[in-house]
């Protein structure tokens, strides 16, 4: 799957059984995006902050996000 913040990329390779957090942990640490208020969404512009317990099998089956690819956007200036 790929994620996207401020036009840099990770492409994260894990297990099904991953949750939304689990990956969005792992996109953070891979981009080193610091701080709080990271909101994760679908490459179409769907919030996953609600789902950030769903594992990536779900998704799938649901037909969420089906191409996993999301988004990371930052917190709002202060």
């Amino acid at each position: 799957m790929k994620v996207t913040s401020g036009g840099e990329a990770a492409v994260l390779d894990l297990p099904w059984e991953s949750t939304v957090g689990e990956v969005m942990s792992r996109a953070r640490e891979e981009l080193a995006l610091d701080g709080e208020g990271w909101e994760p969404y679908c490459a179409d512009g769907t919030t996953m902050r609600n789902k950030l317990e769903r594992t990536l099998a779900e998704l799938r089956e649901r037909r969420m996000c089906p191409r996993l690819e999301f988004e990371l956007r930052g917190p709002p200036p202060a």
